[in-house]
Parts: C-alpha cells; structure tokens; sequence
C-alpha cells in the first residue's frame, strides 16, 4: 500500500500561527505582528517603524535584528525591495510549469546564484496558466538570513516586497466574482510595482526602479530646495509638485495607459478601481495625477482593515499612516496561510 508521508506529516505539523512580516526598506523597515486564531481570523499584536538597515554590508558587520519585544513573533517573514530582482508574469503550458527555465526566462543568473521562486494562477484556459516568477541574487538572501541567526523569530519566508504587497491586495481586497479590473500600485521608495487584476488573477505586472526617493530628488532639482525640506513637501501636500512628479514618473505615465488597456481588451471589463500602498499612497500629487490619468479616484489601501487590534498596537506615529506596511503585512499573511 503506498503511502503518502509528505502530506501526513504536513498535517501533523502545527500551523504558523504568530508571524511578524519585516519589510526592509531603503528608508527603513516597517515591522507588523500578525495572530491567526484556529479559524483564521486575525489580530493586529504590534506594528512599528524600526531604524533602516543597510543589506549592502560586505564585510561582516550586518548585526542580527534585534525585534522590541512586542513584534517578537514565533516566526519572521521577510520582504525587501531587491532592485536588482527579475519579476515577469508568464503564460506557460500548463504541464510544462515544474521543469521551466525560469532563469533563462526572467534573464537572471541560474541557480545557484539566484533563488527563484514562482506561483502558479487559476486560468480560464485549458493550454495555458499565468505564472508569476521571481528571481533574486543567492547572495541578497543570505544577507537576510543572516539578520536571523537563530532563536526568536525564525526566518520562514522571504519575499520580494511590491509582490508581498500584492499578495496583501490578492487575500484581503480582491473580489473574484466582481466585475471590472483593478490596477493595484505599490509605491515605495525606490521601487514602484503596477499590477492590474481581474477577478484576483494578474493579467499584467510591471516594476519600474522609480519611486519615493526619485520623486525627493526631482523635487530638490526642480524647487532648489535641500532633500529635509523635499521630504516634508512629499508628506504635508502643501505645494503642488505634479510637474516634478510628472518628469520623475515620466515612464510609469508613458505605460500606464497602455497596460490599463491590455488588460481592458483581455479581460473585457472596464478598470474600476485604483488601490495604493507603500510611502507614496497618500501623496496628493500622486493621486491627484493618477485620476487625471484614468478619471478614477484612488483608494489608499488599509492593510489592517477587517482585522483585530490589540490594545496599544498600533503606535501613534503610525495611526493613519497605514499604507507602507502593506508588504510586511502580505508578507505575514503569506506565512499565515490565510486570507
């Protein structure tokens, strides 16, 4: 009688069940404590905004995290901007997903130099299946497993983070049934990743290396202004940078339209809904732009919405400031294996 081990020991493992996802930032790293009860349902333990960490260190001098005490999860899951990363979206056949050259195909160095991971979608045709794969230098995840030497937390997952920022929109705000598409934008600080969906499948995904800090640097250039003051102009919203925003997301703009309408024409539903994450979601400029774009008002997304705060989770710097932890809140969820 045949037996299959695999999948009995799977089901004597327990459940992760307390995670704190990590997204490591270039301007520093969001962290966000997540528990899952036996039925699924979530509570917020903890969330903050920790010091930025430098993964560029060569030398050996990276010193393992230290977490604060109330986002010291059981395990960790990880999210980092890799800039360097290959991210494609592929339509394969649907049996010759196992034994693809996803190296050669994401052009990246193969394995072992790079670690590549990839997920497979629901397709509505028998032939084909969409593929989202991603491949990072071996040498980036190392840096990260070393932050996580041993003991508490356990490194369980890494991460690229404008994909775990998706995974977040893909459990929690995607509705398969409904019609129409979405266009799902994760702007952090170097990296911004357009997504559009239909029915909570991607039907295009596009990284572009510009972001918040693109956006700083363009308006130092155009207001003359030190990167102090750039910043504050980012956050508060009170002058209008929309030109400077135009010429630093020039090639966003130039393909936003035309993504919208390939998924347009292939999904034949109109685009309903702008969603944002990351530090650039509450920028007034930004949303201001995007529904000069496409005639749609963008909605920020809430990644802690639906689910239980725990006394004193959420710490005053962060209240209303929700959006850049979308990554680290996938992240977690991901592990969690839950939606």
């Amino acid at each position: 009688m045949a037996t299959n081990l695999a999948g009995y020991f799977a089901r004597l493992r327990p459940r992760v069940r307390d995670v704190v996802g990590i997204d490591i930032g270039a301007s520093g790293v969001k962290a966000v404590r997540l528990r899952a009860d036996r039925q699924g349902h979530l509570t917020v333990l903890a969330a903050g905004l920790l010091p930025r960490i430098d993964l560029s260190a060569t030398d050996g001098s990276l010193a393992p995290m230290v977490l604060p005490k109330p986002l010291q999860g059981w395990s960790a899951a990880v999210a980092c901007s890799f800039p360097q990363a290959g991210v494609k979206l592929l339509s394969l056949p649907a049996d010759k997903i196992e034994g693809a050259a996803f190296a050669d195909l994401l052009g990246v160095p193969r394995p072992p130099e790079t670690r590549i991971g990839h997920l497979v979608f629901e397709s509505e045709s028998r032939s084909e299946v969409p593929v989202l794969a991603a491949g990072v230098t071996a040498s980036s995840v190392e840096s990260l497993l070393n932050l996580f030497p041993s003991g508490k937390p356990s490194l369980g997952s890494v991460e690229v983070s404008g994909l775990a920022a998706l995974s977040l929109y893909l459990r929690r705000f995607a509705g398969a049934g409904e019609k129409g598409c979405d266009l799902v934008l994760d702007a952090g600080e170097r990296i911004t990743t357009m997504t559009l969906c239909h029915k909570g499948r991607p039907l295009v995904i596009r990284q572009f290396p510009q972001g918040g800090a693109a956006m700083a640097e363009q308006v130092m250039k155009d207001l003359g202004v030190d990167a102090a003051t750039a910043a504050d102009i980012l956050n508060i919203g009170s002058i209008d940078v929309r030109t400077s925003l135009q010429r630093a997301y020039e090639v966003f703009l130039r393909q936003l339209g035309i993504a919208i309408d390939f998924a347009e024409r292939r999904s034949g539903q109109r685009l309903r809904r702008i969603l944002l994450s990351g530090g650039l979601a509450a920028n007034s400029d930004l949303c201001a732009e995007l529904q000069a774009q496409v005639g749609l008002q963008p909605e920020v997304l809430k990644p802690w919405s639906g689910m239980d705060l725990a006394p004193n989770a959420i710490p005053d710097g962060v209240k209303g400031h929700e959006a850049p932890f979308a990554a680290a809140t996938g992240a977690a969820l991901n592990l969690l294996e839950v939606a």
